[in-house]
């Protein structure tokens, strides 16, 4: 489907790719692509593009080159035969490359793990994206993407809290819709009435500024309220639909629509989608952190990064995922509600009135007592939230501008993946330069690693003892007394700085010519605090590191026998004498 714009086309920005595959021929898959046109006199139009079968290049390697068993992270392209294959059909066209016969119930991730095979750890929608890149960077690193809000909300008085209402806000559009019970009796009219009434006693001046105007709905169940919202992300078509908190909002609309046994896969997929390749899948992000010895940690809610993956024209996300990890670098924040993350931005914040101030704004007992007694105002307060992502947004251009741009041609829902991400980018600089990115399958095990150290307790710190003292004199009369504050020290968290300096160093399995599994006569502690020192600083470390690794004297003995050799030749005695007596020469040679 394409808006006719008598305009050219200058320019073509890929937004979203999602892939779907077939529920009847295990062998089809279908791609969706929203384009936005760019058109030379600046107008924009929209294209959402399907593509059955899409043919995804990739690389097997030639019989003569396959002399090695361990995978690689790339290979020379001329080492390798280029084949095309779907996605839905890939494993099947890989057995039957390696293994001379194909086998219909061959699984793609095992194919992955066979060490002769490349080019495809990177989706079709990483590479229809790349491709736009290649084609319009210009237009791709520049253009804006839209952003709706959507909030919902849910009835604190009944145990299963099932959504009474829920909002949709697009610029100049909003959307209401709220569930016909929850009004205590009162008619559709009077329901209708009292929601104008309090909309144009809230948000008149609000409403002149947004140049919008809001559309009620009253319907009979929480599912209906979910679906006509959903419609309205169809039919209005925004880039990124955002939440805040959003994991909230997105089990509450799956709980409402699975209570009405709607097909959640045809609700969330745009109505263009033929049933066979429509889905839905509600992926709730990271939800621990898991170290490398195996010990886990529960994430906070700002940490998790969930979103709706669907084959719409529209990906639904978590704000407060994105504006927290986003700002991750600068420190955890002391909150992460709508409420404090808009006033910090500058941003009007959430929709308190004087009725029930009495309590504390935005807890539970706020909430219970504003559903119970300030209906309408409630349902305003709703609303407002939407507007206050919208205004976030604006103020930061963290979702129209940032998001895309961060990810790159990197699938959405791998945003908090730094290493995907710079993999993804990586794989096309590898190929732009005559080498074919590897993959990962199944089989990420390596022999050799279990002789390799562990990732655990990767911090060393400099020996800031045999720095100089830089700190304050602390008492009078102690003139030799100071503040142990020192300069020119340094602490390394190898693995906090994963992936980063992995990139800055150019490490992997290319580029490393020999790993270090075993220093002779050094603990594995021992070997963390050699590899680390001489990895940050070898000049800094260079006593220290020769004496651990050729048996040097360490700095202590170097300095006793100096200041030995010094007493014991009466140096300082002579020195102090040809300072006193410039005549008389001192030949320092004899001295030693």
């Amino acid at each position: 489907m394409t808006e006719i714009v008598s305009s050219p086309i200058v320019g073509r920005v890929c937004k979203h790719v999602h892939q779907g595959f077939s529920r009847i021929n295990k062998f089809d898959d279908l791609t969706a692509l929203k384009i936005t046109n760019v058109h030379a006199d600046g107008s924009r139009s929209e294209e959402f593009k399907l593509i059955k079968n899409f043919q995804q290049p990739l690389w097997i390697v030639k019989p003569e080159h396959r002399k090695f068993k361990q995978q690689k992270d790339y290979i020379e392209q001329k080492k390798c035969r280029p084949f095309k294959s779907n996605a839905a059909k890939m494993a099947y066209t890989i057995s039957n490359v390696l293994h001379g016969q194909p086998n219909p119930k061959a699984d793609l991730r095992m194919m992955m793990s066979s060490p002769y095979v490349f080019g495809i750890d990177q989706s079709v929608p990483v590479f229809l994206k790349q491709k736009y890149f290649d084609l319009y960077e210009e237009y791709q690193q520049t253009e804006r993407y839209t952003v709706a809000g959507y909030d919902v909300e849910t009835d604190m008085e009944k145990p299963d809290q099932p959504v009474m209402m829920a909002s949709v806000t697009f610029r100049e559009r909003v959307y209401f819709a709220t569930v016909r019970s929850w009004w205590d009796g009162l008619t559709d009219e009077e329901i209708l009435a009292g929601l104008k009434a309090e909309e144009t006693k809230r948000f008149a001046e609000e409403l002149k500024t947004r140049k919008c105007v809001i559309e009620y709905e009253v319907v009979d169940t929480p599912a209906e309220v979910v679906k006509r919202c959903i419609d309205k992300f169809h039919s209005w078509s925004p880039d990124l639909v955002a939440s805040w908190n959003a994991t909230y909002d997105m089990e509450k609309n799956e709980e409402a629509l699975n209570a009405n046994r709607y097909p959640l896969s045809r609700i969330y997929s745009d109505p263009t989608i033929p049933d066979e390749y429509a889905f839905y899948r509600l992926d709730k992000g990271r939800t621990h952190k898991i170290k490398e010895n195996g010990d886990k940690s529960s994430l906070e809610p700002q940490e998790k990064f969930p979103t709706v993956r669907c084959m719409a024209r529209w990906q639904w996300l978590d704000f407060m995922s994105f504006y927290a990890i986003k700002r991750a670098a600068g420190g955890k924040l002391d909150s992460y509600t709508l409420n404090d993350c808009a006033k910090r931005e500058g941003v009007e914040g959430k929709l308190y009135t004087e009725e029930g101030s009495h309590l504390i704004e935005g807890k539970a007992d706020w909430h219970r007592y504003m559903q119970k007694h300030h209906k309408f105002i409630y349902s305003m307060y709703n609303i407002k939230d939407n507007w206050i992502m919208e205004d976030l947004n604006d103020k930061t251009l963290d979702l129209s501008m940032s998001f895309p741009l961060l990810i790159k041609s990197s699938e959405y829902f791998n945003y908090p993946s730094q290493p995907r991400i710079i993999s993804d980018a990586l794989s096309f600089i590898a190929r732009d330069n005559g080498y074919v990115w590897g993959c990962v399958g199944n089989n990420t095990k390596n022999e050799f690693n279990d002789m390799l150290p562990t990732l655990k307790n990767w911090i060393a710190l400099l020996q800031t003892e045999k720095n100089a003292d830089k700190g304050y004199k602390l008492f009078q009369g102690l003139m030799d007394v100071y503040s142990t504050g020192r300069s020119s020290v340094s602490d390394v968290d190898v693995e906090g700085a994963y992936p980063t300096a992995t990139l800055t160093a150019n490490v992997s399995n290319f580029t490393t010519q020999i790993e270090v599994c075993r220093m002779q006569g050094k603990d594995p502690l021992k070997q963390r605090e050699i590899s680390i020192n001489y990895a940050s600083s070898p000049e800094a470390n260079a006593i220290g590191l020769c004496e651990e690794l050729y048996h040097f004297p360490s700095y202590d003995n170097v300095q006793n026998v100096f200041e030995r050799i010094l007493a014991e030749n009466n140096v300082l005695t002579k020195f102090k004498s040809f300072v006193d007596n410039k005549e008389e020469v001192v030949d320092v040679e004899e001295v030693f």
